[in-house]
């Protein structure tokens, strides 16, 4: 039991008190078999009774001579009424001669019991974790009486197997919110072969990692550093999968009372789940797209695409069909010490451009874990491509599917309600043979918690009525305020699901384009309806009394103030995008004074933004998921922009005034970058590019260019006038080196023509190295702003000093995400030197 858990329950809870605390309940009983985590959620069961009843029962072991016309409390592994699946989280609640019978297929399902228990009989919902998140029904059920006939009061099994939407779960107060709501995880399945096989083994069999083009091993990029993002190794090779097995087996021993014989790797990795009767593993790769070069023998060479990737799904479950079949026959010839051997699941990503179904049949012990990110199912093509892949991997001999999904708060300023793909993907998964999920979500409370509750009470009951749940909860957590409240959030779940482009993994997700899925007019009208619900919370205050009765208020400030948060940010990105569409270089001296007014704006919005989100994140614990900006400031042309302004105020027009101005707000961008630009010498631009029209883009001497491989993909060089065209890049750069003196500033420009949606990227940077070659700094990315503000034909800019030790620089130019048929034109770029303010 956590300390302040009876305060915290004194100023949540609702309605008066009940009579008294009914006959029997006046303890707890725990069986010997309950856990400590069993003996907790008693423990807040009592605290529950106490506010409703204002008698708190005791929390006691069961008496060795048992115990009559009490609650007791505690797992029961054999009961007649659980079946003999030790996945199967079974909760049930009984009547019988003893008294009330709380009990669970073992001790995780013994807590689920407890707190249905709570909810179905005492009336009490937990909407999110923390301080306001309980409420007791307006019209709570009658508690049972513990005398009676025998009879079988709950009795249920969750519809998933495996239900775990990460980071659900605990606050600093109030009972587990996962435990509450039935969250399990029962497997492993996270990316894994970059751990088992680390780079470093690279020095020692370099034949074993991915070769390039002439078939040379290839140093993994992250070397020697353990990253997912480093290139696999070479699945073919059967060297690779036996470390692969021997490392499995060998922490598998680490982790149980398994003994094995042969040849070990002394590994403890990958990391080993157990639970009664089950052992899960993950054979799962790394999180890289790049899996080398191969021969024209090799059978499971990409034949084709899949979502516009190269389809390496052959490949990967060839590998993971013998990495599972090399397992089971260790265990076979091993050892169980102390237990029977459990039922083993090999989790296994079925990840992006390996998620297409194998032309073979797969290990009966793998898991496939599918990874579409449903948030995209607003795009009826996506929605209808994911589900007939769903439905081809179920006619596998996989024992059940595994889905990890990807409905995130953290990543997203913007309120993104998911309640409508929610209610449509959960029981369709379940329909396709899907019974383990995983989500990615990282929770912002205050705009994520009613698609949160909805997406745990369906993996729990996959038949309940969505529409049901969600009318309990904005009626029962928003009280008076639930229309206006319910109003705001099915706005911004009509913007996301009526959205324009094509639905692809992520898409959105820690993207500052994301401001432009709103309208100004979006913002007004939800801006209006937070303050029409929290006049109504606050009337409801004014009218009843007693602790509980701000309790709506207080729910809904925590959405009020993020919302202000999401309002700057807004303002942020849109004059930004206004800067950018602008050609500095012949613009008009009225057009240059006019763009430092926007600068100047911009840069005051930038701190507002910053300023809101503190003060939301530190007075609202649940919302501590959107204070990470970092991914905001990494698209970030503002400096870039004013030093643009700043040389064509100085070298045309020379505006003392107006460039004193621009000078101060340059002055504060980079202080913000960590670099400092010092006012007061003169600026004298030097052109450092060497090939600034394109004309020798096909000289790799000159441009260097890499493109991963996507369908339909085109880059080529254009004639008459020179330039450069790319097409339907999923992944894709090209850079010009440049000679760099440390102290010295940079800004590069790129004239760039394209038609994109707002996640159609084209973005410029720079960067510099050392002698030696290694990175020493970049500079925030300069992205084409939305065509709808800025048109087809822009001007980016990137700017950033060059640090100590720098001796080149790279303008780095990257397509990413384009859209299917669209191409990008550039027909111009430039680096320029802007003289150092050191002496």
């Amino acid at each position: 039991m956590r300390s302040g858990i009876a305060l915290f329950l004194a100023t949540v809870a609702a309605g008066s008190l009940d009579a008294r605390l009914p006959d029997g309940y006046e303890t707890l009983y725990l069986s010997p078999h309950a856990s400590n985590e069993v003996k907790e959620a008693a423990g807040e069961l009592a605290q529950l009774m106490e506010q409703q009843f204002g008698t708190a029962p005791k929390v006691a072991r069961l008496p060795m001579w048992g115990a009559r016309n009490g609650i007791i409390i505690g797992p029961d592994a054999n009961h007649e009424a659980f079946d003999e699946n030790p996945l199967t989280d079974e909760v049930r609640v009984a009547r019988t001669r003893h008294g009330l019978e709380i009990t669970g297929s073992d001790n995780p399902s013994t807590c689920f019991a407890v707190f249905r228990f709570a909810e179905q009989f005492l009336g009490w919902r937990y909407y999110q974790p923390g301080e306001t998140g309980l409420e007791r029904l307006d019209s709570p059920p009658e508690a049972p009486s513990v005398q009676g006939a025998d009879e079988v009061l709950l009795f249920e099994r969750p519809s998933y197997l495996s239900r775990n939407p990460y980071s659900l779960g605990r606050a600093q107060e109030g009972p587990d919110w996962g435990s509450w709501h039935g969250l399990r995880e029962r497997f492993y399945y996270n990316h894994t072969l970059h751990r088992v096989l680390p780079p470093t083994e690279f020095d020692r069999h370099p034949e074993w990692f991915a070769k390039d083009e002439n078939g040379k091993p290839m140093r993994p990029p992250y070397y020697p550093k353990v990253h997912g993002y480093n290139d696999h190794p070479d699945l073919s090779r059967p060297e690779v999968r036996q470390w692969a097995i021997e490392a499995t087996l060998d922490a598998i021993e680490a982790a149980t009372s398994f003994q094995r014989s042969g040849t070990k790797v002394t590994s403890t990795y990958p990391p080993v789940r157990q639970s009664r009767g089950v052992l899960s593993v993950s054979a799962s790769l790394g999180d890289s797209f790049v899996f080398g070069h191969f021969g024209e023998d090799y059978p499971w060479k990409p034949e084709g695409y899949f979502r516009r990737w190269p389809d390496w799904s052959n490949h990967v479950f060839a590998y993971s069909n013998a990495v599972a079949e090399g397992i089971e026959h260790g265990l076979q010839q091993g050892t169980w010490k102390s237990q029977s051997r459990p039922d083993l699941y090999i989790g296994t990503l079925a990840y992006l451009n390996w998620e297409n179904v194998p032309d073979f049949p797969i290990h009966p012990s793998i898991v496939p874990y599918l990874t579409f990110d449903r948030s995209q199912w607003y795009d009826e093509a996506a929605k209808a491509d994911d589900l007939q892949n769903v439905e081809a991997w179920n006619k596998t001999a996989a024992p059940f599917l595994g889905t990890w999904d990807y409905l995130f708060g953290y990543g997203f300023i913007i309120p993104r309600s998911m309640t409508e793909i929610v209610s449509e993907s959960i029981p369709a998964l379940h329909e396709r043979g899907v019974r383990a999920y995983f989500c990615q979500i990282a929770a912002i409370w205050p705009y994520d918690g009613h698609t949160n509750w909805l997406l745990a009470r369906l993996l729990w009951d996959v038949d309940s009525d969505p529409s049901d749940l969600l009318d309990e909860y904005f009626t029962e957590f928003y009280g008076p305020a639930a229309e206006p409240m319910r109003a705001f959030f099915a706005h911004a779940e009509k913007l996301w699901m009526e959205q324009p482009g094509s639905g692809w993994w992520l898409r959105h997700w820690k993207d500052p384009w994301q401001a432009g899925l709103w309208k100004q007019e979006d913002l007004a009208l939800c801006r209006n309806l937070l303050e029409e619900a929290l006049e109504k919370a606050k009337s409801f205050q004014r009218v009843e009394s007693g602790l509980q009765a701000n309790r709506f208020a207080k729910r809904i400030e925590p959405t009020r103030q993020l919302f202000a948060f999401t309002e700057a940010f807004h303002e942020y990105q849109s004059l930004c995008w206004k800067l950018q569409g602008n050609d500095w270089d012949s613009a008009s001296r009225e057009a240059l004074l006019t763009g430092i007014q926007t600068a100047k704006a911009a840069s005051e919005a930038r701190s507002r933004m910053i300023t809101l989100r503190d003060k939301a994140v530190r007075t609202f614990p649940l919302a501590a998921r959107a204070s990470d900006l970092q991914w905001v400031f990494r698209y970030d042309s503002l400096g870039a922009n004013m030093a643009a302004l700043l040389t064509n105020l100085v070298s045309r027009f020379q505006e003392e005034q107006a460039s004193k101005i621009t000078e101060a707000l340059l002055s504060d961008w980079t202080t913000s970058q960590g670099i400092q630009w010092d006012p007061g010498r003169e600026i004298k631009p030097v052109q450092v590019l060497n090939d600034r029209s394109f004309e020798h883009v096909e000289n790799p001497r000159i441009w260097h260019r890499q493109f991963m491989d996507s369908e339909g993909i085109v880059q080529k060089a254009r004639k008459n006038p020179n330039g450069f065209i790319a097409g339907n890049v999923r992944r894709g750069h090209l850079y010009q080196l440049f000679a760099a003196t440390p102290g010295n500033y940079y800004l590069g420009k790129v004239d760039v023509e394209t038609r994109q949606s707002l996640t159609g990227e084209v973005y410029i940077r720079i960067d510099f190295f050392n002698k030696e070659h290694a990175l020493l700094a970049e500079s925030p990315r300069a992205r084409i702003a939305p065509v709808e503000m800025a048109g087809t034909r822009q001007t980016v800019r990137a700017l950033m000093q060059a640090p100590p030790d720098a001796a080149y620089g790279r303008l780095f130019i990257r397509f990413y995400e384009m859209d299917p048929g669209s191409e990008a034109v550039l027909n111009s770029a430039s680096v320029l030197q802007l003289k150092s303010r050191v002496p």
